[in-house]
């Protein structure tokens, strides 16, 4: 299990970083399939009610996989902004789906900032 904490130090580095704004987010599944847990749709949530376009990646590298995925709208987005639950507990498979409008493009560089070491 994985819970955010500090999310304000979080922003201050988006809002430095990432002006005018952020488009995803990225996490791991490290010995899991490739798909969004009721918590990451939780996170993302926060995300996507600001910015309709954003996106989820998720690595699953034991299983070779990655995906891109966003909250379905408007079954998705009232589902996960009306629950009120905490932790790992059921959602509905139609709650999100994987973003067939994103392509991969192994070319473009990343740029990973690492916030233990700030």
């Amino acid at each position: 299990m994985c819970e955010a904490t500090n999310e304000e130090e979080i922003l201050e580095v988006f809002e430095q970083m990432c002006s005018p704004s952020y488009l995803g987010w990225i996490h791991t599944h490290p010995t899991q399939d490739c798909f969004m847990s009721s918590v990451d749709l939780h996170n993302h949530y926060s995300y996507q009610k600001d910015l309709p376009e954003a996106f989820a990646i998720v690595m699953a590298p034991s299983k070779g996989e990655q995906n891109t995925f966003h909250l379905t709208v408007p079954d998705g987005m009232g589902d996960i902004g009306g629950c009120e639950a905490r932790g790992f507990h059921p959602h509905a498979t139609e709650t999100y789906e994987e973003c067939s409008h994103l392509q991969w493009r192994s070319a473009l560089s990343l740029h990973v900032v690492d916030l233990r070491e700030l």
